[in-house]
């Protein structure tokens, strides 16, 4: 195969190998090549469930890289094994009824398109809201964009059309009190699609 230019070794004999690589195209196209060395004998390889699929819109939406990675944060946000929903990891958002913990992530969409939002939440204060913007920061819809997030082991669900190229995903305590939130499994999908995660 080749990845960006370069040609990836797909030499293992005797059993079947999965082989996955990450590229991030210039063009609307992408070539996938199977081919011998050119070293003069002949090779016999078998090539079976090709497959390509795009990245979820929200970067590690389930926090099973161990970090906070893709996403902003304040305060006392943290990664833990608490806040997991399933797997390793989730994040847990703790304030101090100032304004407390927040986490947000600002996607790439397609403007007119609607899109869903999910996550899994478990409040165990008051003041935990979800607010979703577009590229200028301007609510897409609804009161201020905000919507109540105090739930016990919920997964909540959002559907909204995007107004423009970006989504910012805005997750943060009021101010009202000390907040105490774990959420997990965050997923951004266009309507009709599949998630990539949970």
């Amino acid at each position: 195969a080749v990845l960006a230019g370069k040609w990836c070794d797909a030499n293992t004999y005797g059993e079947w190998t999965q082989i996955s690589f990450v590229v991030s195209p210039t063009t609307n196209a992408l070539f996938i090549t199977l081919c011998g060395a050119g070293n003069g004998e002949y090779e016999i390889a078998y090539l079976d469930d090709v497959s390509v699929t795009e990245a979820p819109l929200i970067s590690n939406g389930d926090f099973e890289e161990g970090s906070l990675a893709g996403w902003e944060k304040w305060q006392s946000t943290t990664i833990s094994a608490d806040a997991a929903k399933d797997g390793a990891f989730g994040a847990h958002l703790k304030g101090d009824g100032g304004w407390g913990g927040m986490l947000n992530q600002t996607m790439t969409v397609e403007a007119g398109k609607e899109y869903k939002l999910s996550f899994w939440i478990n409040v165990n204060a008051t003041g935990v809201n979800l607010q979703v913007m577009n590229g200028a920061g301007a609510a897409i819809e609804g009161a201020g964009g905000w919507f109540d997030a105090n739930k016990k082991d919920t997964k909540v669900e959002w559907t909204f059309t995007a107004t423009d190229d970006k989504v910012k995903v805005n997750f943060c305590g009021s101010g009202s009190a000390p907040e105490d939130a774990y959420v997990d499994n965050f997923s951004l999908v266009a309507v009709g699609e599949t998630p990539d995660a949970p």
